[in-house]
């Protein structure tokens, strides 16, 4: 702006330092008209208004003027466009809207970019005389030759232009600096791009440019960083996100693979104690699906096949089966056996699991729960309605030889729990299962009562589950 001021000024010295010629005939004093110098104030006043009426006269014809020559244009134009083929008309429309385009540049102090578009417009459409006309003002204006009245009103035009560009570039750096304070940083990046668009319309030479341009760049630069560390932060917190949602999905996936083997491991247990050694073998099978190395599924699988020879493993298979359950009875929080030490699937194997599970074995473990809550009621109902019809004990039976005498009698599964023989470390007292009952004879008794007063001897009690009375 100081360089523009400071060429207006050089300009006017110019003007003003040129000779005057002087014409007597001419000469206000040697005529005997008054000069300025010694008009009275009422011609001094009378000359003012005139002056003025007069400027306002000349600034309406420049309009009229300009609408006259616009009017003249678009007939030209038209008569052009009547005369040419497609292809010149598209040449033409495109010339036309170029030179609209820089003359808008040119009023907003662009004058570099109108200068460009000028001449593309000139070279599609060599008739483009408005074009011609602009560009030859804007590079007297640009090149510094001003030589009239009329080159110092574009400078001043100019210098107006680049004023409130410079204003508008304060407006959004202010603008922008309020909204990268308040942590806003997409919108603040968004008024520094437009600052530094306008920076680059401003010519060079003009001294605000270079300071605008270094503390725009260096505003820029920091926002960038900042949205760059934002976004760094929202991913990590996304990271986290997703994290805690696939370890709480493992974790659900763990607890369906526990429950699924303790379903199958249940019924592997009652179809042992029924004898059904063929199903306990395909149901130990899916269990080994998951995890090969489980423990209890080999145990069982192998005693399985024992017992399919001979008759006599089972019990020893079953007293397994009840330690096994007694390991559950300790720890509340686990449901299977050796819970600690399975090993679970990938998603993948889990997933093809489920599907077979689903496909082939659904049906079959509702009917086996079905089953197994059947006989646990059809148990509690014998030994409350069935009776004994004589009891005759000769005191030299142990509990084990008096249960599996109750087996025989009543077909009923009656199983000793191994924690009875091999209690828990923190048992006080153990029950001597060994010790004879002593003689009694009983006729007509409910088993439940036979067996209330056979354990009553021995301290015990016994409850009822899908395997039977323990």
């Amino acid at each position: 702006m100081r360089n523009l001021l400071l060429f207006s000024g050089l300009l006017i010295c110019f003007s003003c330092s040129q000779p005057q010629q002087t014409n007597k005939e001419n000469d206000p004093a040697k005529d005997g008209k008054d000069s300025f110098a010694t008009k009275s104030p009422d011609k001094i006043n009378d000359s003012s208004k005139q002056g003025d009426n007069l400027h306002l006269m000349q600034g309406n014809s420049a309009d009229q003027e300009k609408k006259k020559e616009d009017k003249l244009w678009d007939e030209k134009l038209k008569q052009y466009l009547d005369k040419a083929n497609a292809e010149e008309q598209e040449k033409i429309l495109e010339s036309n809207y170029l030179f609209e385009q820089a003359d808008a540049f040119s009023k907003n102090g662009d004058l570099e970019r109108s200068r460009d578009l000028c001449r593309k417009a000139i070279t599609l459409w060599s008739n483009n005389d408005k074009a011609k006309a602009l560009l030859s003002e804007l590079d007297s204006i640009v090149t510094g030759r001003h030589t009239d009245i009329e080159s110092k009103e574009a400078l001043d035009t100019f210098a107006a232009q680049i004023e409130g560009a410079l204003r508008e570039i304060v407006h959004h750096m202010k603008t922008g600096e309020k909204l990268y304070s308040s942590g806003d940083y997409e919108k603040a990046l968004k008024e520094f791009k437009e600052a530094e668009f306008k920076v680059i319309a401003i010519p060079q030479g003009i001294a605000e440019k270079a300071e605008f341009d270094t503390s725009i760049k260096d505003y820029l630069n920091r926002i960038k960083h900042d949205i760059d560390m934002q976004r760094k932060k929202m991913e990590y917190e996304l990271r986290k996100e997703m994290i805690a949602e696939q370890q709480a999905l493992e974790e659900a996936e763990k607890k369906q693979v526990i429950d699924k083997v303790a379903s199958l491991l249940e019924l592997s247990f009652l179809s042992f104690d029924q004898r059904q050694f063929d199903k306990v073998i395909l149901l130990c099978d899916k269990i080994l699906d998951l995890d090969p190395n489980y423990i209890v599924a080999r145990n069982l699988k192998e005693d399985a096949y024992k017992a399919k020879d001979k008759y006599e493993y089972k019990d020893i298979a079953m007293k397994k089966i009840w330690g096994w359950k007694a390991m559950l009875r300790e720890n509340k929080e686990a449901k299977i056996p050796f819970q600690d030490i399975l090993k679970f699937p990938d998603r993948k194997k889990w997933r093809e699991v489920q599907k077979r599970a689903d496909d082939l074995a659904t049906q079959d473990i509702i009917s086996d729960r079905e089953s197994a809550s059947e006989l646990k009621k059809k148990t509690q109902s014998d030994i409350e309605t069935k009776r004994l019809s004589l009891v005759q004990m000769d005191g030299n039976k142990s509990l084990e030889e008096i249960i599996a005498d109750l087996q025989v009698q009543t077909g009923l599964q009656v199983m000793l729990d191994p924690e009875v023989k091999n209690p828990p470390d923190g048992v006080a007292e153990k029950p001597d299962v060994e010790k004879p009952m002593p003689a009694f004879s009983l006729k007509n008794i409910p088993i439940k009562k036979y067996l209330e007063i056979i354990l009553d001897n021995y301290s015990l009690d016994f409850f009822i589950d899908e395997t039977g009375i323990i």
